[in-house]
């Protein structure tokens, strides 16, 4: 169920592959003055995009294919200010976290969004990564 005081989420546009704001799976659409999360205050606004990476029923693709996931995340950054790259339980989280230290990322423009086995999740931060 949608929260109205929430940002409304709009699948992404996978089907045109020539468009390149059609790579992400999952855009944030753009937010009126008057929501704001919690209701206090003022609300900043932010685009964001979100990313699943996989999955692979070889669990090697993660590593092997880690810098393609992170080099599209962070042409997305031209357009988004947030980009969330989403990783399976099964992914290993630290080629990722690699390459956004490479890219000299910071945690807050590159989020990395580990989902646990057990149904939750937790954004993975690293006090390494360069600021944006």
């Amino acid at each position: 169920m949608l929260n109205e005081r929430t940002s409304e989420i709009k699948r992404g546009l996978r089907k045109n592959v020539e468009d390149p704001l059609a790579i992400a799976d999952f855009v944030s659409t753009d937010q009126g003055p008057d929501i704001s999360i919690p209701p206090y205050g003022a609300f900043e606004l932010v685009r964001l995009a979100a990313m699943m990476v996989g999955p692979y029923s070889d669990k090697s693709n993660y590593r092997t294919r880690s810098f393609d996931w992170a080099a599209k995340a962070t042409a997305l950054l031209e357009v988004y200010r947030r980009v969330i790259l989403v990783l399976p339980p099964d992914c290993p989280p630290e080629p990722f976290v690699y390459w956004r230290a490479m890219f000299r990322l910071s945690d807050n423009s590159l989020l990395l969004l580990k989902l646990l086995p057990d149904g939750k999740s937790e954004f993975l931060e690293d006090r390494f990564s360069g600021r944006r």
